[in-house]
């Protein structure tokens, strides 16, 4: 791996943090394993540093998805289901959770997720009610 010059990825970190905040070190971290040249080319073109970023993110959430894999397995009765509308329901509230609690958001993804599935759809209508199950779960875990 090559070692880019440090003021180009403080360059990189701030037109980084510029388009996506949220996740500037990690999305940032991902592109410095890029070489120098390709770098200099995502600064110099706005449009492909957006899809650069894009790119990253979306790679970057997969994994911490793909390390949630239990997410997508509800239990209903005793007997557990593994549903679409579970699926969908997870990848809502982890990116909702993600964005506020990053380092735990599938362990509370997760324990969203053990909440019936009628009283998950009430928390997702509200996001009063939604940010104060985070806090909760979060709060939860961390005791």
């Amino acid at each position: 791996m090559e070692m880019v010059d440090s003021d180009l990825g403080e360059e990189l970190f701030e037109r980084v943090a510029d388009i996506e905040p949220g996740l500037c070190a990690q999305i940032t971290g991902m592109l410095l394993e890029l070489n120098s040249s390709v770098i200099s080319d995502l600064i110099n073109s706005p449009d492909r540093l957006v899809q650069a970023i894009e790119k990253a993110k979306s790679a970057f959430l997969e994994s911490l998805n793909k390390s949630a894999g239990e997410l997508m397995v509800k239990y209903s009765n005793g007997t557990p289901t593994c549903n679409a509308e579970m699926e969908e329901l997870g990848e809502v509230i982890f990116e909702k959770v993600v964005s506020v609690h990053l380092d735990d958001a599938p362990q509370i993804t997760g324990m969203i997720l053990e909440m019936r599935l009628d009283q998950i759809k009430h928390v997702l209508k509200d996001d009063v009610l939604l940010s104060q199950t985070i806090q909760k779960a979060f709060s939860a875990l961390h005791s």
